[in-house]
């Protein structure tokens, strides 16, 4: 063949190889939920997965605190202004009565907000102590307001105005809560006037602002929403990407120690088992050699995906680890089941017949597969019970490979290798 053909064919095998990679890329993702919604768009202000969405609004809270409690001190620092105000310039009847009202019903409100937003243990509940917060105070505004109004002091929306633009930016609510309490205020305000039967003009005049107010809010506040979500999701595909191996689409080496690390803790509180199998497939850097490194891309993914298809009776958790092994965690594991899914995973690769012309032991690819189970305690760290089965799985392999070893007993270990060992088979891997 000549140079120019073979740069041709290498060319085409690359770009072959490329693509290939981008679709298994592409598969990869379709199991993030925010690249998954980034591909969607974001056509409203609420993610179409539900798990997502509250995982966001927990992760909003907590980057929002400081501006929440930021917030509560300022509007107790307007509550007391306002008061002192009042207390100067109200009419001699009103002023004591109005000035000892808005300390006695105002100040309140905000003290509990911030009592909530300074006790971790609550943070769930601060939106809803900011929604509250809000509302009442925007209904004590208004009938105090009614109150000074009857009494012949009658003074425009200021106050009512600034706690709608509260509502807006300062209180860290997400969108439809901002437009429920922001409105509930004009109303009650708007409710107000008509009460105290102002001149139409004067009414329309008030309204207004307040409508206006909310117009300029809406906006505002629905544009900060929306870039705080996309942020939200281009930072989480990010991370989700960087977590999806790019040949196999499955999960990554990351990924698979923090969902063990998770997954451990979890059991360590509801005193369950856990799982643990390595997949290794023989003599694949053999493999690799001689086929060349597409072909073996294209196996790892084939092999991949066959396991990917299998199912179990547990819940399972599939990564790739390193070039040529996977990994399985197993939830509520038995070894009944464990094994159940090696020999499953043993026959498929088996199956799949990819011809291996270089195996010490076989004319195709194969496995050797290793796990253990046990029921995790504080004593134990998950990362010890990975090396022992990594360790397990050397000991294996140095004594046979295309076989399957579960711990069915505790404390159990592989045979010795001894001195049965073949040159040939230390030498491969």
């Amino acid at each position: 063949m000549s140079v120019i053909g073979l740069t041709t064919l290498q060319t085409l095998m690359s770009g072959r190889r490329v693509r290939a990679m981008e679709r298994a890329f592409e598969r990869g993702a379709r199991h993030a939920p925010c690249t998954r919604q980034l591909q969607r768009g974001l056509s409203r202000l609420r993610f179409d997965d539900a798990e997502l969405e509250l995982e966001f609004r927990r992760r909003y809270t907590d980057l929002n605190i400081g501006r929440i409690r930021a917030a509560v001190i300022l509007a107790l620092f307007l509550v007391a202004s306002v008061a002192v105000l009042d207390l100067l310039t109200a009419p001699d009847a009103i002023r004591i009565s109005v000035f000892a009202e808005k300390f006695a019903l105002l100040l309140p409100v905000p003290l509990i907000t911030m009592w909530v937003a300074y006790h971790p243990r609550h943070y769930h509940h601060v939106d809803r102590a900011m929604f509250a917060a809000i509302i009442t105070v925007g209904f004590i505004f208004a009938a105090i307001q009614t109150q000074m109004g009857v009494a012949g002091y009658i003074q425009p929306h200021y106050s009512m105005m600034l706690v709608v633009f509260y509502a807006y930016f300062l209180s860290a609510l997400l969108w439809p809560a901002c437009v429920i309490s922001a409105w509930a205020v004009t109303a009650a305000a708007v409710v107000g006037d008509v009460y105290l039967g102002l001149p139409p003009e004067q009414l329309a005049y008030g309204a207004l602002h307040l409508v206006a107010a909310n117009g300029v809010g809406m906006v505002g506040s629905f544009m900060l929403e929306r870039v705080s979500r996309r942020d939200y999701l281009h930072a989480g595909s990010a991370s989700e990407m960087a977590d999806i191996d790019r040949v196999t689409s499955l999960r990554s080496a990351d990924s698979f120690n923090r969902r063990l690390r998770r997954w451990w803790n979890k059991a360590v509180v509801r005193r369950n088992s856990i799982g643990l199998m390595l997949i290794d497939i023989d003599y694949f850097r053999r493999y690799d050699e001689s086929c060349g490194h597409y072909a073996a891309e294209q196996a790892l993914r084939t092999i991949a995906q066959s396991i990917q298809g299998l199912r179990s009776t547990q819940e399972c958790f599939l990564a790739r680890l390193d070039d040529d092994g996977f990994g399985v965690i197993m939830r509520d594991a038995t070894p009944e089941a464990l094994e159940d899914l090696a020999k499953e995973i043993h026959q498929t690769v088996d199956g799949l017949n990819l011809q291996h012309p270089d195996s010490p032991i076989a004319d195709r690819l194969t496995v050797t597969i290793v796990g253990r189970v046990t029921a995790p305690d504080d004593s134990a760290e998950p990362e010890s019970f990975s090396d022992e089965v990594r360790n397990d799985l050397d000991r294996v392999k140095r004594c046979d490979r295309n076989t399957i070893w579960i711990d069915a007993e505790a404390g159990a270990c592989p045979p010795d290798p001894g001195s049965n060992v073949t040159p040939l088979r230390k030498a491969g891997s």
